[in-house]
């Protein structure tokens, strides 16, 4: 307690006490001088690093937070300890272990669909704009992206669509674009979707053997190399490929169609009728 003799009525005046605290280890303080009834007269420091253990001394000059002087009156200087330490652990729906980078989980959208072959995990997350379209990472690692893909694999390449959905047979991984750019104009995303696909086991390109290189924008570089189109209108909306058998179905709601394809070759095999298709399963 500090007892304060403050000023005689109309006379300014300011006076310094001294005052002594003890911490048992070093550590981040803050202090105060509060009035008996808690209200705070005086913020003395704030998150100061770092008073030694021990007993250390401060002063107050008898002044509040306005620089006036405090009346006479009784007063309690209070000390804050702790060592409270902030640690990233993601930010909501993103627990990444780095704050940024290429390692980090990131999207312009949340995450829409993921597939899982053995250890290895891949997603899409919708519209990206100026990054990354796929992603991957380990189970065992599941804080740290380990790659990531576009359409030339560097970001000033990239102009992203709307991916939406991924399947994998545990050989190749397929991702599923909604619309594509006119590849007269590469720019409006008035063409059918269409499906790229990747080798699990080292990222690579997959090549359908009928597959095309689809534009993905403007720019010469904004290419993917092998890919199939389907369907015959923008809105592919499911994916799915068997894990033994040599199938790949696509639906597209605009259609009121399922599509078949052969799944490393990309011929189309058939198609049968539902009406406005989503998600599809094999």
């Amino acid at each position: 307690m500090a007892a304060w003799g403050g000023c005689s009525a109309g006379v300014a005046c300011a006076q310094s006490t001294t005052f002594s605290f003890y911490l048992d280890e070093p550590c981040k303080t803050s202090a105060g001088v509060y009035r008996p009834d808690g209200t705070l007269v005086r913020t003395l420091w704030s998150k100061v690093r770092y008073y030694a253990a021990g007993t250390n001394s401060a002063a107050w000059d008898g002044l509040d937070d306005n620089s006036n002087p405090a009346p006479s009156g009784v007063y309690q200087i209070r000390v804050l300890q702790h060592n409270t330490e902030y640690v990233w652990d993601g930010a909501i729906g993103n627990t990444s272990d780095e704050l940024s980078g290429p390692t980090v989980h990131t999207g312009f959208w949340p995450m829409r669909d993921l597939t899982i072959a053995g250890t290895n995990a891949f997603y899409v997350s919708g519209y990206n704009e100026g990054k990354y379209d796929f992603r991957t990472f380990a189970t065992t690692d599941p804080q740290r992206v380990k790659a990531t893909w576009g359409p030339g694999n560097n970001p000033a390449d990239i102009y992203d669509r709307n991916w939406n959905w991924a399947a994998t047979d545990g050989h190749w991984v397929y991702f599923a674009c909604e619309a594509a750019t006119d590849p007269t104009n590469g720019t409006a995303d008035d063409y059918p979707g269409f499906i790229v696909a990747f080798n699990v086991s080292d990222d690579s390109h997959a090549y359908f053997t009928n597959g095309v290189p689809i534009p993905n924008g403007p720019g010469p570089d904004e290419v993917y190399p092998n890919g199939i189109y389907v369907g015959t209108q923008p809105g592919l909306s499911g994916l799915a490929v068997q894990q033994n058998g040599n199938l790949l179905a696509v639906s597209v709601a605009p259609d009121n169609r399922v599509y078949l394809f052969d799944k490393t070759i990309g011929a189309a095999l058939g198609s049968f009728s539902v009406n406005a298709p989503g998600r599809v399963w094999l």
